[in-house]
């Protein structure tokens, strides 16, 4: 549980004025969830300002409330209630003073962040970056959440514009920072790869001079960059044979893989040549902290995917169904196919493919390359959502459909024991829901 003395607000946001006095437990930014220990912190969202629920706040027993629009009793005035956020995090994440390792990139953060708190609670108490908490109100939410036990935090770093991850890195402050890749995810913003690059390299900014930048070295963009910063940079990959941890006879499995690293041989349960490439990542970041290598096999052996979302591969009536639906770019697109293309059916697979966003006017030839690979991978293709006619540029024989309902229909016609099918989609397209329709047709069959 953390404690925060009030009267530290005062240094800690640099206020004028005389220090309120009394103490806090938990910081909230709901209303609706206060207790008598509580320090409200009104955030100003496209459909709500939560200055309009400070009285309710207060009412409900909160200690004190800040707020950037007005005074009274028990509120405290700051310029900007998000970036006092970030600055009591910030300080709460100094005082605890646990190892933080950052995990940024386009494609397999989130499976790079938890594989890689699964090698640091092999020797540390860690804490995590839980759901999509990875942004400039989830991040400092993560570090709150902090107990002074932990001694190691995997903290997820998430973007869409130039300037996020700047103001993230130093709200966490990491010992070593990691970029898994750079993709063409919020190309649409930054304009191109290489505008996308140096949005995820700003994670190198909140490293201190002893911290560790660990990028990906079979990324063309990010090894360019290997010697243009003064903290120790390491590299790692699969492909690329003179980066500082690579990974070694490879081999891809129905259901997992197996590959050596520095000799020490490691075997995932979770299949794709990209989760090779998450894990290599997650152990290097380890062994770099001083975790052997031996140590992360054992933890990366053990490891299964936290979110029911992200390829969540499993049988279903004698139908084998790849759920992945938590979000959808061109990488993790290729990715999930790989995966389908390397499993062994009787029957057929279908692909369900819905929209990919924030490309911009990269739109339509980043659909028709995806259109291309799953044309090659798949023997029927359903399209989704508006990029449909994108898609059917690279796989003319895919099959569009304009709802739920409509796709729901062409899956239960088409679909047979023996086939598998992967639905992959952004969490826009609710393509969970197609599955639980599906499950439930047939199991009223």
């Amino acid at each position: 549980m953390m404690e925060l003395e009030l009267r530290d607000l005062w240094r800690i946001l640099e206020l004028d004025g005389e220090p309120m006095e009394g103490s806090v437990t938990t910081i909230s930014t709901d209303s609706r969830k206060i207790d008598e220990k509580t320090l409200y912190i009104p955030l100003i969202g496209e459909r709500f300002d939560g200055h309009d629920f400070i009285s309710s706040a207060l009412e409900a027993g909160a200690v004190a409330a800040l707020s950037q629009k007005g005074e009274g009793e028990r509120v405290i005035r700051v310029k900007n209630t998000l970036e006092a956020l970030g600055k009591i995090a910030n300080a709460y994440r100094e005082k605890i003073d646990p190892l933080v390792i950052g995990v940024t990139g386009s494609v397999g953060k989130t499976t790079t962040k938890d594989m890689t708190a699964a090698v640091f609670a092999t020797s540390y108490h860690t804490h995590k970056t839980g759901g999509n908490f990875n942004n400039e109100i989830g991040l400092p939410k993560t570090l709150l959440d902090l107990e002074p036990s932990h001694k190691a935090a995997v903290i997820e770093m998430g973007m869409s514009a130039k300037g996020e991850i700047s103001r993230l890195t130093r709200i966490a402050k990491p010992d070593l920072a990691l970029i898994t890749n750079i993709g063409n995810a919020h190309i649409e913003y930054l304009g191109s790869r290489e505008g996308i690059r140096d949005a995820k390299l700003e994670i190198a900014e909140g490293l201190s001079e002893n911290g560790i930048l660990l990028i990906s070295g079979d990324e063309p963009l990010l090894w360019e960059k290997r010697k243009a910063y003064s903290q120790k940079v390491v590299t790692f990959g699969v492909d690329n044979p003179l980066c500082d941890y690579v990974a070694q006879q490879v081999e891809l499995l129905e259901d997992g893989s197996r590959f050596t690293l520095k000799g020490v041989p490691f075997v995932l349960h979770v299949a794709g040549k990209h989760n090779v490439i998450n894990a290599v990542a997650a152990a290097a970041a380890g062994h770099l902290i001083g975790i052997s290598l031996e140590k992360a096999a054992q933890a990366l052996e053990a490891y299964q995917p936290g979110s029911a979302m992200r390829q969540n591969i499993y049988d279903f009536r004698g139908i084998k169904i790849m759920e992945d639906c938590y979000n959808a770019g061109p990488e993790s697109m290729k990715a999930a196919m790989q995966v389908v293309a390397s499993t062994r059916v009787s029957g057929r697979k279908i692909a369900v493919l819905g929209t990919m966003r924030e490309l911009g006017s990269h739109s339509l030839t980043l659909h028709k390359e995806v259109g291309e690979t799953a044309a090659s991978v798949f023997d029927r293709v359903y399209l989704y959502g508006e990029g449909a006619p994108w898609y059917q540029e690279g796989v003319p024989d895919g099959v569009p459909t304009e709802s739920h309902e409509e796709l729901l229909s062409c899956l239960l016609d088409y679909a047979a024991e023996g086939d598998m099918i992967m639905f992959k989609g952004p969490r826009l397209n609710y393509l969970e829901k197609v599955i639980e329709a599906f499950k439930k047709a047939k199991e009223e069959k």
